[in-house]
């Protein structure tokens, strides 16, 4: 077991004192420049435009839906009002080599030209089960990274602090027996 060095203690402390400060002064920094717009990147999406759709002609919109059509291009919008939007040129702009199908949820950025129209300067495809993939992977990934954190690492709590393991943590082993069974006489 490993002595507690209270001066060690006490410049961790500081350390993270510091770096909570350096953080919160930098976000406020961060907040005053003047360049900076808020707003430069937030497009108006389906949740903007379904319900008002009259609010955003001649816009620029980045709007999620499933193809209902292919010729031309259909969408329909992944908001309650289900409102339909054609989309001019999506497959001119189709970002990857994807065709566009039926029941395939595609992103279109673009501008509004009128209040069932998009004109497409970018399409991006997206298969359904790609969503459930990316979180059960992720999942899996985090208990793979806990489990590894668990098994080296624990808290001390006279430091507050995490300290390594002087033996990683394992499962308890299953010792084979001398006996050995005997399929004639049984088990004794």
């Amino acid at each position: 077991m490993t002595t507690l060095d209270p001066t060690k203690h006490r410049i961790r402390h500081l350390a993270a004192v510091l770096l909570i400060c350096a953080l919160v002064g930098l976000m406020v920094w961060y907040g005053t420049l003047p360049g900076y717009d808020p707003t430069a990147n937030d497009y108006p999406n389906e949740d903007h435009v379904g319900p008002d759709p009259d609010a955003y002609v001649d816009q620029q919109a980045s709007l999620e839906g499933t193809v209902v059509d292919t010729d031309p291009v259909v969408i329909q919008l992944e908001h309650p009002s289900q409102h339909h939007v054609t989309v001019e040129h999506a497959t001119q702009n189709l970002h990857d080599s994807d065709a566009l199908e039926r029941d395939k949820t595609i992103t279109v950025f673009g501008t509004l030209t009128s209040t069932d129209t998009l004109e497409a300067e970018q399409t991006l495809t997206r298969e359904p089960w790609e969503a459930t993939y990316m979180y059960i992977i992720s999942f899996i990934g985090g208990l793979f990274a806990l489990g590894h954190f668990i098994r080296h690492w624990r808290f001390d709590r006279r430091q507050l602090a995490f300290v390594p393991r002087d033996q990683p943590l394992s499962l308890p082993r299953h010792e084979p027996s001398d006996h050995t069974y005997d399929p004639i006489r049984g088990d004794d």
